[in-house]
């Protein structure tokens, strides 16, 4: 003759959980109401007419690019490479905390 269930739950950092489960009896006609129906929905009110785009006047000619400089003639004296710098490694992240304790309690008509 039960018509309510209550559930609790902890959860302890090594890895237990907890769970208690009690079933109870309240009065007569405690029982999770109907929904309510959902409202219509309003009828869409019609769209304006889009006013007519402009004409786009038309773009004026590309001006001619300049021809590129000549390359200057290759050296044949030798170059000494630029020092690279010493990188270190970021450390990577920290893992997140682990939970510690989590209690939920659930009552609701069965």
């Amino acid at each position: 003759d039960y018509n309510y269930v209550g559930v609790g739950v902890v959860v302890e950092t090594d890895t237990k959980m907890w769970v208690t489960v009690v079933f109870m009896s309240g009065p007569e006609g405690l029982v999770t109401p109907p929904e309510p129906e959902p409202a219509p929905e309003p009828e869409p009110t019609p769209e304006p007419a889009p006013e007519p785009e402009p004409t786009p006047e038309p773009e004026p000619a590309p001006e001619p690019e300049p021809k590129p400089a000549p390359a200057p003639a290759p050296t044949t004296e030798r170059t000494t490479p630029a020092p690279v710098a010493d990188v270190k490694r970021a450390d990577p992240p920290a893992p997140p905390a682990p939970i510690q304790h989590v209690s939920i309690l659930l009552v609701r008509p069965i």
